[in-house]
């Protein structure tokens, strides 16, 4: 959900010849409906996470709610970065 990983996952889907093909949520995959505070380390985003205290919030939404708003028939890939949860 920070900018920079979803910019770069919509770079590498392109120059891949995927951009058609792929969905992007700029969210939070959780097991609710709501917000969710993350922590952004600047210097190594892999070492970025959820964190109560964190500076910036980012929408968090259910697999299934994700999967309804999009009108998605049918999943064949699922990625999702779960480091920090």
């Amino acid at each position: 959900a920070t900018p920079n990983p979803m910019r770069r996952l919509r770079t590498n889907a392109e120059l891949s010849g995927f951009a058609g093909r792929i969905a992007f949520f700029a969210c939070a995959a959780g097991d609710w409906d709501g917000e969710l505070r993350f922590s952004v380390n600047a210097g190594d985003t892999a070492l970025s996470r959820a964190d109560e205290a964190g500076g910036v919030v980012v929408p968090m939404k259910s697999l299934a709610t994700i999967v309804r708003e999009a009108g998605l028939p049918h999943i064949d890939v699922l990625k999702i970065d779960v480091e920090g949860m």
